[in-house]
């Protein structure tokens, strides 16, 4: 990725859209520069944090357990949000905000349309799913292997979701500026999806058909089959859970599919512009907001 630090900003005539990228869990903000420069290149600012405590310099698998990551990472959007509303050198427009998530930034995305959440949602999704959403419900702990140990992972992981997440509390993020979220391979088990069914908020939805690690079926599926204004952008075949990323995930990572075709993510991205130009800009214009 080329980079240039301090580069004088393009004069603009008025104040640009801000879309800010929530990157997923044990990831970074890189992993879709690609998807930053189209934004860029068709007027927006955009804006990418690390989130604390869940990214590739600081991964802490224990507050997953805990549920602070899913209560910190929507507070960090807003503080991005409030950092460049007060900008000296960046002219955005908060008024109408983007926020696009892949995976765990995808739950940051949903939550920040208004989505609420709590553990014993989890543990319903889990008692109801465990054989098809075993690696989510043991929080990457675990996955059927086809022998008759299955069984037994199945049950431990049960005991355990049954005996932690009993915790009714919904938990949520209110943040009025954003009015646009685009959610990629989210992971939502633990959702009441009626909330999001009810987002004033505009939802689009990429989902990869090939997803390994959070089923599509079970998490976006799910989603768009309860939302009626939800956008389904993209529904990738042969797609899974990293494939999107872009530049390429690192081979270690890699999920596709045999005969996924890479040349889709570029299609898959220009949707996603043409969302948030759709709902950030000529929304706007449309009501009468300003440009």
């Amino acid at each position: 990725m080329q980079m240039g630090w301090d580069l004088p900003v393009s004069p603009s005539a008025s104040s640009r859209p801000l879309v800010v990228l929530s990157h997923g869990s044990d990831g970074n903000p890189w992993q879709n520069s690609d998807l930053a420069k189209r934004l860029v290149l068709a007027g927006f600012v955009v804006a990418a944090p690390f989130h604390t405590g869940d990214s590739s310099r600081d991964h802490d698998h224990s507050t997953l357990t805990t549920w602070d990551n899913w209560r910190s990472r929507p507070k960090h959007v807003t503080a991005t949000i409030d950092v460049m509303a007060h900008s000296k050198r960046w002219q955005v427009r908060t008024d109408r905000v983007g926020v696009f998530g892949m995976s765990a930034g995808g739950h940051t995305a949903l939550t920040m349309a208004g989505g609420k959440w709590s553990p014993d949602r989890f543990r319903q999704h889990c008692n109801q799913h465990i054989r098809e959403d075993l690696l989510i419900c043991s929080e990457g702990r675990r996955q059927l292997k086809g022998d008759w140990l299955d069984v037994l992972r199945m049950e431990v992981t049960l005991a355990r979701v049954n005996y932690h997440m009993r915790n009714e509390t919904l938990y949520g993020h209110v943040e009025p500026r954003v009015t646009a979220v685009v959610a990629e391979v989210p992971v939502l088990g633990e959702f009441h999806l009626q909330s999001l069914a009810s987002s004033s908020r505009a939802i689009g939805v990429v989902q990869a058909l090939a997803d390994q690690f959070v089923n599509p079926k079970l998490h976006s599926g799910a989603l768009l089959r309860a939302c009626s204004h939800c956008v389904e952008l993209a529904s990738v075949p042969g797609a899974g859970h990293s494939s999107l990323l872009s530049p390429v995930a690192p081979s270690a990572l890699e999920t596709n599919a045999p005969g996924f075709d890479r040349r889709v993510v570029a299609d898959v991205e220009a949707k996603v512009v043409a969302f948030f130009t759709r709902n950030l800009v000529d929304g706007a214009d449309k009501k009468g907001g300003p440009s």
